[in-house]
């Protein structure tokens, strides 16, 4: 029960991660531009690979 919630909890901390890189790659897209569009693609699939 307790290992259960704990994963619970690191599962829901990555995906926050998750979301705050992307708010960061959309903030800062008009200043970077192409390396934003670079990366972009890599943070997604290392996600989708995580869940």
């Amino acid at each position: 029960m307790f290992s259960q919630k704990l994963s619970a909890v690191s599962g829901q901390q990555s995906a926050v991660s998750g979301q705050r890189s992307a708010y960061f790659l959309q903030k800062h897209q008009l200043r970077y531009g192409h390396a934003a569009r670079t990366v972009a693609p890599s943070v997604a699939h290392r996600l989708i690979a995580d869940s």
